[in-house]
């Protein structure tokens, strides 16, 4: 008996909405002394939108779901626009004359109708299509965040908010970080209050600039740097993880306990944009126009686990978290996970016999847009009396549920430092082993 089959919906529909673009001449020879029409009209705008989508079916759904199963099918969706927003056409007088009875007259031509946004369609498109999307994120680049995102998720399986087992390795360096923040700010409040007396000194005694940088105690701008950095790592990487376990513990005794499900979840974002500009030489003039191009992406992972949840666990002595104990306590592990997800990998390579997973899925939200517009015309023969004018553009949104990917070692997508949190931190870390650096000399 089958029990579920896949599905296809439909609707909407890209139509033919140019109006017929008329061109138009004067003077091609004596007689003309007024526009008279150039050939047969034309034009070909492909306006409208649709949508499409196609999942699975599966019978008896609402009764199954009822009784507590779970279903993230495969599905996909994808929602498509293309529209005018403006369009007038071209006029040209020739710079040359013809004599007519003695009369210097001029040779014009012009074009009637969104002639540009006909051209677009010409040039980025194919027969009854709406108008072509471009591309900015690659397939690669979205292949490996849907990597990046399905391994994040897994490394979160069975794992606790906390991990104490962490907290209990590094219980020495926990006790001493208590104290170094204040003897850092101490200090540094010390080295500046002898720099301040001695700025104020070197003032009263002259204004030279040299003399009171000269009168500063050598070494005071290092050392305070380093007593910066090195208070606020101890702060950011000592202390704060401290409190974090006390608020994580607090909020353990207060959760549940038995067999219940669970979710693991993750997401990753992705954002490029374009722009550029083509010159297309049209007969008698050059025609420029530009291309802005949006894409982003959005992933979203889930993992939905039935298991055991102790007392221990929600405070944080998860099983999981012992084993991955080892990675965390190597220096520096952290700034090695701001580029690369070896800390997720790690994680999601761990055996979780007592997870029963009821189902999984990633879904992948895209939204691409690109927009044409005029943005001048030229010409060597010609006198532009009224240049193309016109934009329009084409948008595609797709939404696909599938599978998770395999877990593997990626570049993160977000490498860069477009993060204050991220910046400081570097910041941080190069001034303290500078700090130490020095002071070794």
């Amino acid at each position: 008996m089958i029990v579920s089959l896949p599905r296809s919906r439909s609707q909407g529909v890209f139509i033919n909405t140019c109006p017929q673009i008329q061109n138009y001449v004067k003077y091609s020879t004596c007689a003309e002394t007024n526009f008279v029409t150039a050939g047969a009209p034309f034009g070909t705008i492909y306006t409208g939108e649709s949508r499409k989508m196609t999942d699975i079916v599966t019978r008896g759904f609402q009764k199954r779901r009822a009784h507590g199963e779970i279903f993230m099918n495969p599905m996909s969706m994808e929602h498509s626009e293309a529209s005018v927003q403006s369009g007038i056409g071209y006029h040209l007088k020739k710079i040359a004359p013809i004599v007519c009875s003695g009369i210097n007259q001029y040779y014009e031509t012009k074009a009637e109708g969104p002639w540009f946004n006909h051209l677009m369609w010409a040039l980025h498109s194919n027969a009854v299509k709406p108008l072509a999307v471009g591309s900015v994120i690659s397939d690669m680049e979205l292949s490996d965040l849907q990597k990046e995102v399905s391994t994040k998720a897994l490394a979160k399986r069975g794992a606790s908010d906390n991990n104490l087992f962490e907290s209990i390795a590094e219980y020495r360096q926990a006790i001493s970080l208590l104290k170094n923040p204040l003897q850092s700010v101490s200090r540094l409040l010390a080295k500046a209050d002898k720099a301040t007396v001695s700025i104020a000194r070197s003032k009263s005694r002259s204004n030279n600039d040299l003399l009171i940088s000269a009168s500063i105690p050598k070494g005071t701008g290092v050392a305070a740097a380093t007593g910066v950095s090195a208070g606020y790592l101890s702060i950011r990487y000592g202390l704060m993880p401290l409190i974090r376990d006390i608020t994580g513990i607090i909020k353990g005794l207060e959760k549940k306990i038995g067999h219940m499900r669970i979710s693991a979840r993750a997401q990753g974002e992705l954002s490029r944009s374009s722009t550029t500009s083509v010159i297309y030489n049209a007969g008698v003039f050059s025609h420029t126009y530009g291309i802005q191009t949006s894409d982003s992406v959005v992933v979203r992972a889930l993992s939905l686990d039935e298991y055991f949840v102790s007392r221990a666990q929600n405070i944080g002595f998860a099983s999981k978290g012992l084993i991955t104990v080892p990675w965390e306590l190597i220096p520096y592990s952290f700034v090695i996970d701001w580029f690369v997800n070896l800390g997720d990998y790690l994680n999601s390579l761990v055996p979780l016999p007592a997870l029963k997973n009821l189902g999984s899925c990633l879904v992948t939200y895209r939204a691409r847009q690109t927009l044409y517009t005029a943005l001048g015309d030229t010409s060597a023969a010609y006198t532009v009396v009224r240049p193309n004018v016109g934009s329009c553009f084409s948008s595609v949104v797709t939404k696909v549920r599938t599978p998770f990917l395999l877990p593997g070692l990626v570049v993160k997508s977000n490498f860069r430092f477009d993060e204050a949190v991220r910046v400081a931190d570097a910041i941080a870390l190069i001034v303290s082993r500078m700090g130490t650096v020095f002071g070794r000399r």
